[in-house]
């Protein structure tokens, strides 16, 4: 697998647009994740200059190494902050500048990480804060736009710059030029020296969650269901595409392209001229959780609601899918935890290993010498698991390292390079046991777990043969691949009596590819086993053991 390093120190740091410097052209291992717990959801892309990851992260801001996550310094050194960095911080000059929820700005030398001042504002700041020249500006939540001097934290400003109307989302910034949505969903320019409107272009709405993304000398928006390029230099229109669904987020632009993404997660994309490119949506399978980053190569990067991380072509469609795992495996969701014991039953031949846990309450029950009997045990049917963790904001590329941040407060770097991956997925049966004699009747399931954490389970290589024939199986987000068993017409027939060989085919997204073989001995005299896999997986209990050939019922296993 990859070299997976876990720095667990403290927090986390959002918004990235533009077009990244390198090229990512395909799947790549995970070569290392850093986490930083954090009492709240990091709103912040990482930042990169040279080889070094700036991120600003709960009560502090770090620097770590690109190349291995190691962490140069961290801002401040010794008690945290009384307060949360927000929104993603500018480096420039040797300097990063970073916005608190305490109502500060702070200049901190990008090299040592030491302090080199700050600046008090009269109100909490909005969004994330731009440069413009020796100029650092930032909105605040009067609706405004304060600047001060990079090099001092003196005000440029002698009085906030007053918006029109107000400020709607993040704000963009082209060449001396600050480009941003009002209240009354207008688009303006204003020039940051002479706080004059330099052209206003007017729209039916505008995206409360967007902003402006600045390109070159051209600027492309969202607004309501409406793909919108225009000129920085004069708010010309350049092309309009009318998508017919309401738009997500802003739009990502790569060295050769635009695309935008639906609420529903539909992916439209366009060359820079406004011509399609791909004649057919592209469906994500999930809703967008944050704004898509453009890379060059043409692609671009969609982070989706089921914790996905997927690479879009827009003439090939997805060709990477990555389901970020919480570090540590699948965790408990408390929020709506109870907990209920799995009952113990009476049947045949039983003994052997439960699937269960204090998190999966599938248990079997066995026990006696009678015949096979299987059961699920109670569940709690409002206690879930957290399987996959969603990014929290745009991705960043630098060379050739893809870095996400997620919502637990880790930062992912995929690369080629520095990541290795000559591991196939894991492949495990967890329902029935391998070995068991079961009926083979409906509504009997197979489960197996699948998963690989380096560069991903490529799903569309997964194969489940039955004795040489090939059934059709199911996938969901965990990792759980289910052969469901149906007398319907088209579904997997049941299974004849006597011995089963199961092998299971599947490769990762580097061609590392794993097969593996079970066994099942099939009884069509014993009663049909409970399909478990529609069940809620999430319970809680304790369920007792499955059948083996004697014995009393066991006490039932982790599970997924």
């Amino acid at each position: 697998m990859s070299i997976n390093r876990i720095i667990a120190l403290i927090s986390v740091g959002v918004i990235s647009v533009g077009i990244a410097s390198a090229q990512f052209k395909g799947p790549a291992p995970v070569a290392w994740r850093w986490q930083q717990p954090t009492t709240i959801v990091p709103d912040s892309t990482p930042v990169v200059s040279g080889d070094v990851v700036y991120v600003a992260s709960g009560q502090r801001v770090y620097a770590l190494n690109r190349a291995d996550g190691n962490q140069v310094w961290r801002f401040p050194v010794g008690q945290p902050l009384a307060a949360f960095f927000k929104g993603t911080p500018v480096v420039s000059g040797g300097t990063v500048y970073a916005t608190a929820d305490n109502k500060i700005l702070y200049a901190i030398d990008a090299q040592t990480g030491q302090q080199k001042w700050i600046y008090r504002s009269d109100s909490n700041f909005v969004g994330s804060p731009e440069i413009s020249g020796n100029t650092i500006l930032f909105a605040n939540s009067d609706g405004n736009i304060m600047a001060v001097d990079a090099g001092s934290g003196q005000p440029f400003y002698t009085a906030p710059l007053v918006v029109q109307d107000g400020l709607v989302g993040q704000f963009g910034v082209w060449k001396d030029e600050i480009i941003a949505f009002t209240g009354a969903n207008s688009l303006v320019a204003i020039n940051v020296a002479s706080r004059h409107l330099d052209w206003k272009d007017d729209f039916t709405e505008a995206n409360p969650d967007g902003h402006p993304v600045i390109v070159g000398d051209s600027v492309f928006v969202n607004t309501a269901v409406y793909l919108v390029s225009l000129s920085a230099a004069n708010g010309r229109e350049i092309f309009s595409k009318t998508i017919g669904s309401d738009l997500a987020y802003w739009p990502g632009v790569s060295d050769s392209g635009v695309t935008t993404v639906t609420k529903d997660g539909n992916v439209y994309c366009y060359d820079l001229t406004g011509q399609a490119i791909n004649k057919d949506p592209i469906n994500l399978g999930s809703y967008p959780i944050t704004a898509p980053t453009g890379l060059n190569g043409g692609t671009f990067v969609y982070p989706t609601a089921n914790g996905a991380i997927n690479l879009v072509d827009p003439n090939k469609g997805i060709i990477w899918t990555y389901l970020v795992r919480p570090i540590g495996g699948p965790q408990e969701d408390t929020s709506s935890q109870n907990t209920n014991n799995g009952q113990n039953g009476i049947g045949p031949k039983g003994g052997g290993q439960g699937l269960g846990s204090s998190g999966s309450g599938f248990g079997q029950k066995g026990g006696g010498n009678q015949g096979n009997n299987i059961s699920r045990g109670q569940t709690d049917p409002n206690a879930t698991k957290v399987v996959t963790i969603q990014a929290s904001a745009p991705d960043a590329l630098a060379g050739t390292t893809l870095l996400q941040i997620c919502r637990d407060g880790s930062l992912i770097a995929f690369d080629p390079t520095n990541g290795v991956d000559l591991t196939p997925p894991t492949v495990d049966m967890t329902f029935p046991l391998p070995g068991s004699t079961v009926s083979g009747q409906p509504p009997l399931a197979l489960v197996f777990k699948i998963d690989d954490q380096s560069s991903g389970v490529n799903a569309s290589t997964l194969k489940i043969t039955i004795n040489g024939k090939l059934f059709t199986v199911t996938l969901d987000k965990s990792g759980l691949a289910t052969v469901h068993f149906s007398t319907i017409e088209g579904g997997n027939a049941p299974l004849n009596d006597g011995l089963q060989t199961i092998d299971v085919t599947v490769s990762d997204w580097l061609g590392n590819v794993e097969t593996k073989t079970f066994t099942l001995h099939i009884d069509n005299t014993l009663p049909p086993v409970q399909d478990i896999s529609d069940q809620n997986q999430n319970g809680t209990g304790k369920g007792s053991g499955f059948g083996g050939k004697s014995g009393g019922g066991g006490a039932g296993a982790a599970g997924s």
